[in-house]
């Protein structure tokens, strides 16, 4: 390698000279080869070879993925474009964050809600405090338009006929179905479930009022109907209501159908619920033909 060195130095030393090279050959040593050369012909051309090497390979990374991580292309406007996009991106991934949060949340209120529609208060000693009256069960009575019309006629509701007496237990089932779930206080299931076919018709257990008809997002269309002594009973999930509140109903007469309207339905069904001075009891009890 020195050798090499101070070769090109005495070619750098003398380059404005012109040096003859004599090149020996093993077998014929005698009639060696000349050759004539500037070394500043030969330097001049070596810088040559190193520059367009260098252009050769700057332009193959310049233009090729590799030159990316090498040079940097990007004008200062689309380096803060993209600066903006990308803050953009992260606030909208946590505004989606935050959005499916709050669905869940809602969604468990929704799924947890409780299915009534009342409060509940002294729950203890339910057999002591309401016993069920053991008389014969009347029959089904058909929806008599003179009676309603009496009962419309009466000047003060509240002191009619339907509110004199309370109603005679146990009585026959608001609708004809398979009883799919019970009456559990535990797991705030304040009725029971009726599975039937659509549109099977569902009748009052008792004479009363009406005393809310209308559409919830857990229950679909709910009625509730005041008896006397106290007693509410309450129809949920039906297709469609045939009554409004203020309206009188008899024994048997026919408030609505089976369907399966509200979020908290898995199929269609009644749901119904049987209170006695704002405590839930177990419609079981009251019902035959269950």
């Amino acid at each position: 390698m020195r050798s090499v060195i101070n070769f090109l130095r005495i070619l750098f030393d003398r380059r404005k000279e012109e040096v003859t090279f004599l090149l020996l050959e093993e077998d014929r040593p005698s009639n060696p080869m000349q050759y004539k050369l500037r070394p500043q012909e030969f330097f001049m051309a070596g810088i040559i070879v190193v520059l367009l090497f260098a252009g050769l390979m700057f332009t193959l990374l310049y233009v090729t993925p590799v030159g990316n991580m090498i040079f940097d292309k990007d004008e200062a406007q689309i380096r803060s474009e993209l600066f903006h996009i990308t803050q953009r991106i992260v606030g909208l991934q946590d505004s989606l964050a935050a959005r499916d949060e709050q669905l869940t949340v809602i969604k468990n209120v929704l799924a947890q809600g409780n299915d009534t529609l009342f409060s509940i208060r002294n729950l203890e000693h339910l057999d002591e405090l309401f016993p069920v009256n053991n008389a014969p069960a009347p029959t089904f009575a058909s929806q008599s338009e003179e009676r309603v019309r009496s009962a419309l006629n009466s000047e003060h509701i509240i002191f009619s006929n339907v509110f004199k007496l309370a109603p005679q237990f146990p009585t026959q089932v608001p609708a004809i179905g398979t009883v799919s779930q019970q009456f559990n206080l535990e797991k705030r299931h304040f009725g029971i479930d009726i599975a039937a076919q659509t549109g099977t018709l569902v009748r009052s257990v008792a004479d009363g009022v009406v005393i809310n008809s209308d559409w919830t997002l857990n229950y679909g269309y709910v009625v509730n109907i005041q008896h006397g002594g106290g007693y509410v009973s309450v129809y949920k999930h039906l297709q469609n209501v045939l009554l409004r509140e203020g309206d009188i109903v008899m024994n048997g007469d026919v408030i609505g159908s089976i369907g399966r309207s509200g979020f908290l339905t898995t199929g269609p069904h009644l749901h119904f619920e049987l209170w006695k001075d704002g405590v839930p009891m177990d419609p079981s009890r009251f019902l035959v033909n269950l």
